[in-house]
């Protein structure tokens, strides 16, 4: 509805019949000058899409985008997965032999000649220098015959190092002249009355260790088959 023509129309009669007096013409210019506001303000209106309510979108959902993975993406994805695995596998594995419980597995022979040979160095300054000997000796003749099947501790020195030197082939070939020295050092201090002073006590400990450790590298010999 356009007021602007209604609300002159009125400005206008009452101009002329000079009826109603100033309160009425007052209230009838008013009138006009809302008119005139409304009549230019309603087109705006109409035109603004704010005021229009909003159609419900009823589009379908738009299918998710899948991107391609790149060859070097999966290498470097099965990388990580594989570094993870394998971390994994060694902390449980570090795990059990660190807080495996007495009799869960059976120790390999490098494992008990190593646990027996560090309290023999807790020990070693307490013992007299032929049991100390004696002692740290038989860790090695035992783990021998654990590890290769070799009958040492039940043999003297003079005889165990004779059956190895005569052999065609032995597993302590690497080792003989290190696994030599120290078993003639043991028997000086077990039938001569030889002393060890405390840096010969920590070495005498420390050769055994490391023959042991080496040796557990070297396989044991295959029995050979019966012909």
């Amino acid at each position: 509805m356009n007021l602007l023509p209604t609300g002159m129309n009125l400005i206008r009669k009452a101009r002329r019949t000079g009826q109603g007096g100033g309160v009425v013409r007052r209230l009838l210019c008013g009138c006009a000058v809302l008119g005139f506001f409304l009549s230019g303000l309603a087109p705006a209106l109409a035109q603004n899409p704010a005021a229009a309510p909003q159609e419900e979108d009823i589009r379908p959902p738009r299918e998710a985008v899948v991107i391609p993975e790149t060859g070097a993406a999966k290498l470097s994805r099965n990388l990580l997965l594989l570094a993870l695995l394998a971390g994994a596998g060694l902390g449980v594995w570090w795990w059990m032999r660190r807080f495996r419980p007495p009799g869960a597995l059976p120790l390999t022979p490098l494992e008990k000649a190593r646990a027996t040979l560090g309290n023999l160095n807790a020990d070693r300054e307490a013992l007299t220098a032929g049991d100390l000997a004696e002692q740290t000796a038989n860790v090695v003749r035992y783990f021998i015959a654990d590890q290769f099947g070799i009958a040492a501790p039940q043999r003297t020195t003079e005889e165990f190092l004779r059956a190895l030197t005569t052999e065609g082939h032995t597993p302590l070939q690497p080792h003989l002249e290190l696994l030599e020295g120290f078993l003639v050092t043991c028997d000086r201090a077990k039938f001569a009355g030889t002393e060890f002073d405390p840096v010969e006590r920590y070495a005498l400990i420390e050769i055994a260790g490391r023959f042991v450790q080496a040796a557990s590298y070297t396989a044991p010999p295959v029995p050979s088959s019966p012909s």
